[in-house]
């Protein structure tokens, strides 16, 4: 049996497919134990996936185009190339206000929240109020961490507005906050989450555990999208992410949804990380050319397994 470290953002939308293998044994069919570590946010998980302390992480695509062109939240000295093994989803993307927030409009002079400054939804939340008349100096981002960070931040009144992953529209909705917008309707293609690892691992074990780890992976896809399993499936979201049976519900109809919901195949889409690179040739650091969305990719334990 080999251990493989995983590193995701916590919440159903990394976590399902992944507590679906551990529950069915499907991890344990192809001989691997798969240890999953929550981050509290990009940084700390980049900078321990490029440190060795996990295999493979569960991010935003655009942490790795920034990360390998040393455009990072924060620098790293070394090798730092990273690579997309496989796809997962549009990241499920909304802008989430305060009740008082009506409309892009009422978000002028407001403090939004942000993972990161610099990091590629934080470009989803620019681009998206850009199209809808708010561009910089309008408002005032603020870092504030993962997403369940910025929901709390968001009720207490710290901040007025984020971008938010489904299920936290759903629950903000239902606490009275405003859902704004979808990323996708915004954008069209997007590719929001992927596994990724360091360049390195993707050469020395990605045709053995990693090939592995996504035949595991894609089983639980299968798993989620069987009818069948519709009931134990919520059952499963609702208890380990802690979600209330209604949200867990709600959450199904969106993420186990062949249009617009989990990738079936766990496939990367190159339009959508074309998308990706648009965005942080426009709004990042150094403003500069990056390489063709296959620069960032190594499909070779997708398509093997």
């Amino acid at each position: 049996m080999k251990t493989l470290r995983v590193i995701a953002f916590p919440g159903g939308g990394n976590g399902w497919p992944i507590w679906v293998a551990q529950r069915q044994g499907f991890f344990a069919d192809v001989r691997l134990i798969v240890e999953l570590t929550p981050t509290p946010g990009s940084v700390y998980q980049m900078t321990h996936l490029i440190a060795g302390d996990f295999d493979i992480a569960h991010t935003a695509m655009d942490n790795v185009v920034a990360y390998t062109e040393g455009e990072g939240e924060v620098a790293i000295a070394g090798e730092t190339s990273l690579v997309a093994i496989m796809g997962g989803d549009d990241g499920f993307l909304h802008v989430l206000a305060r009740p008082q927030c009506a409309s892009y409009a009422d978000l002028r002079g407001k403090r939004l929240g942000v993972d990161a400054l610099t990091t590629g939804f934080a470009f989803v939340l620019r681009s998206m109020l850009e199209r809808n008349g708010l561009h910089a100096g309008d408002y005032e981002l603020v870092a504030v961490g993962a997403g369940a960070r910025r929901y709390a931040a968001l009720v207490a009144g710290e901040i007025d507005g984020t971008i938010s992953s489904t299920p936290l529209d759903v629950m903000g909705e239902a606490a009275g906050l405003r859902v704004l917008g979808s990323a996708t309707a915004t954008l069209g293609h997007y590719q929001g989450y992927v596994g990724a690892t360091t360049r390195a691992w993707a050469t020395n074990y990605g045709d053995s555990w990693g090939r592995a780890y996504v035949r595991a992976y894609g089983r639980a896809l299968a798993g989620l999208y069987d009818a069948a399993n519709q009931r134990d499936a919520i059952a499963l979201l609702a208890e380990n992410a802690k979600y209330p049976p209604a949200v867990a519900e709600k959450t199904y109809g969106i993420m186990i949804n062949r249009s617009g919901g989990y990738e079936p195949r766990a496939v990367i889409d190159l339009q959508g990380v074309a998308t990706v690179i648009g965005l942080r040739e426009k709004y990042g650091s150094s403003r500069k050319r990056f390489g063709a969305p296959e620069a960032y990719v190594d499909a070779n334990a997708l398509r093997r397994a």
